[in-house]
């Protein structure tokens, strides 16, 4: 009665395939493009920028590229597994002696094959295998594009904060630069800030409205996709086998896609409260009564914290991370009375 855990592992993973569709549709939207383009945009702004907002950003950046790198590298070690096992079960189908009671012929991902595997079992390996490729980059795309979407706002927000910090430093410079008085270039620096920090929240609103619904789905699926791995590792006796091994390392793939998601999505909130805090680092205090005014907008306003959203629910943190554990769980224990 194994038939049920490759049941199991296929219905689980192929929810990741249809997610990975539903984004595709996402970003093909003229509002998803945009900010796409926003976001190359912004990146070959800071590389004409200072040289202290580049040392910001790039720290900034060496954090989210090693959650990305770690990703990347989980799925090449899944995807070269699967090649592995094709390998593995081709030399093995050469030692059948071409009956079916002696050699079972299956493929590496439980699915069907255009081909017969009795008489045409390396080439169902071979397109298996392509097929293999092509939904896992498709998968990987989607998912490290949705991901850098959720990266994107915290750059302009660690943008905006080192300019605020450092307001009085700026000034100086445009003070020079503009040949005006040094109190009227922290007005102009500051104001250009509150119109900087309108935009990133306008660009923010409507990338929360178009992921809201995906987020939604994403997390209903995602607790129903690692609860029947969660089932065939409880169900496993300590036999090690292809089926228990491959669901280890989906599941271990789908928890630190989550766990990334959400920790880009918990950045969001933390840089947008950051916004306020940030001119405490300056010397605020000595700016006149109108650049005051400014400042004190500009922080009532950053108190309003940006997050996005999963449906008309949750925000999106790491809170939401325990919740979708928390649907796990109930989905095994519904799983677990019924078998």
């Amino acid at each position: 009665m194994e038939d049920w855990k490759d049941l199991f592992f296929f219905m689980a993973s192929t929810l990741t395939s249809n997610v990975s569709l539903y984004k595709s549709f996402l970003f093909d939207s003229k509002t998803m493009k945009n900010l796409i383009k926003e976001a190359f945009l912004h990146d070959n702004s800071v590389q004409k920028s200072h040289y202290k907002i580049k040392e910001d950003l790039e720290k900034h950046g060496n954090v989210c590229t090693k959650f990305l790198m770690i990703y990347i590298t989980i799925f090449l070690c899944i995807l070269f597994s699967l090649y592995a096992g094709c390998v593995i079960l081709y030399l093995m189908s050469l030692k059948c002696d071409g009956h079916i009671e002696v050699c079972e012929r299956s493929l590496v991902w439980p699915s069907l094959s255009i081909f017969s595997l009795e008489t045409h079992y390396g080439l169902s390996l071979f397109v298996h295998g392509i097929g293999m490729t092509y939904l896992g980059v498709f998968v990987l795309t989607s998912n490290v594009t949705l991901a850098s979407l959720c990266i994107f706002p915290t750059f302009k927000l660690k943008h905006l904060q080192n300019v605020l910090a450092n307001f009085q430093y700026y000034a100086e410079i445009s003070s020079k630069s503009l040949n005006i008085s040094l109190r009227e270039a922290e007005y102009y620096v500051v104001r250009e800030c509150i119109i900087e920090h309108q935009k990133i929240i306008s660009q923010f609103g409507k990338l929360k409205k178009n992921t809201q619904t995906l987020f939604l789905v994403d997390f209903i699926t995602r607790a129903l996709q690692t609860a029947p791995y969660l089932v065939i590792l409880m169900a496993s006796d300590g036999h090690i086998d292809y089926v228990l091994i491959m669901t280890i390392s989906c599941m271990a793939f789908v928890l630190f896609e989550l766990l990334m998601i959400y920790w880009f999505a918990q950045m969001i909130v933390d840089e947008s409260i950051n916004i306020g805090t940030s001119i405490s680092l300056s010397n605020w205090y000595e700016s006149d009564t109108k650049t005051l005014k400014l400042i004190h907008l500009l922080m009532v306003r950053s108190n309003r914290h940006l997050a996005l959203k999963v449906g008309p629910f949750y925000e999106m943190d790491l809170q939401v991370f325990l919740k979708i554990f928390k649907g796990m769980y109930s989905v095994v224990m519904i799983f677990q009375r019924n078998t």
